[in-house]
């Protein structure tokens, strides 16, 4: 399912990205004395103010392009009239993994800011720490158990239950075969 058409983040300029990438070069290179310089520019077309150090090395995180993209996309803000069936088309698109890195990362904090204090990332990706539990989603050599594995209808459900957000059109008796942590 594609991300629905009001949440898909906009286009991001050829020449701005050109540019951001110049930035974060010579910015982690330290080897220009008008860092600060470039560090204002950089901050203007940001999505957040960042420093120096948090342009640093950022080779060792992730590759140049998501990085900066990552930077030029919004920040995710909590949807009040969000509908059931539109996370349900971010989380399918995120397991499918419809986007590019930098993508994916916005929509995981998207659903985030839709579902506080869930921790909806480990929910999806390491259910095991999610839970408190890895015996429920692993067997005896470590591997993931293929029938332990969480629908999209039962993330969001416990999603909804730890955020205690519950969306109005969401389906009722949902099967959530585990108990939900208390932390």
């Amino acid at each position: 399912m594609p991300i629905p058409e009001r949440f898909k983040l906009p286009p991001i300029p050829e020449e701005l990205f050109q540019r951001m990438s110049y930035l974060c070069g010579v910015i982690d290179s330290g080897s220009n004395h008008d860092v600060g310089e470039h560090l204002a520019e950089w901050n203007k077309h940001s999505n957040r103010k960042c420093e120096a150090y948090d342009l640093e090395g950022y080779r060792s995180g992730m590759d140049k392009v998501p990085f900066v993209r990552s930077f030029l996309h919004p920040i995710p803000v909590f949807v009040e009239d969000v509908f059931y069936s539109e996370v349900v088309d971010v989380l399918n698109s995120i397991w499918n993994v419809e986007g590019t890195e930098d993508e994916t990362s916005y929509y995981l904090n998207w659903l985030e800011a839709q579902f506080p204090n869930s921790n909806i990332s480990d929910l999806i990706y390491w259910p095991d720490e999610w839970f408190g539990d890895e015996s429920l989603f692993r067997d005896e050599n470590g591997h993931f158990k293929t029938d332990a594995e969480l629908s999209v209808d039962q993330i969001i459900a416990y999603a909804m239950a730890k955020s205690k957000r519950m969306l109005t059109d969401a389906p009722t008796g949902v099967r959530m075969p585990y108990p939900l942590p208390e932390s």
